[in-house]
């Protein structure tokens, strides 16, 4: 399968990277194509020294729209203020038959804890909704 990941050069595509690398070919995408190039070609050595002859996959550096385009699977690594904007100039890459997988999570790291910019602002609960039960 080829899985395109847009925001490839970031620390969770890194991850996802070297898991699926073993039998998958990964489309690491980036805004700069040198930059993809040379982080694909990092994590190639890194794979093939950890998986050696058992490594299935490729990894192969491009920019973000040709990561789309050419994959069956999508997975969005962005940061959440990149979400948005990234998408939109992608959207014409897409097409009904993309799965799409997104990591997106809108918390950040703060004195050495996560937390959620929601959970800053005000706290909630959630309670169960009376009209589903």
């Amino acid at each position: 399968m080829r899985i395109g990941i847009i925001g490839g050069t970031g620390n969770m595509n890194r991850g996802l990277t070297l898991r699926w690398v073993l039998k998958h070919d990964i489309l690491m995408g980036s805004r700069k194509l040198e930059k993809a190039r040379r982080i694909a070609k990092e994590m190639n050595a890194l794979a093939k020294g950890f998986y050696q002859a058992q490594m299935q996959g490729s990894i192969t550096g491009m920019v973000n729209a040709d990561a789309v385009k050419e994959s069956e699977v999508v997975a969005v690594t962005l940061p959440p203020k990149a979400t948005v904007p990234t998408l939109l100039k992608l959207k014409e890459q897409f097409t009904p038959k993309h799965i799409i997988v997104s990591t997106v999570v809108t918390m950040t790291k703060r004195e050495g804890l996560f937390t959620s910019r929601h959970s800053l602002r005000r706290r909630t609960s959630i309670r169960p909704n009376p009209q589903l039960r």
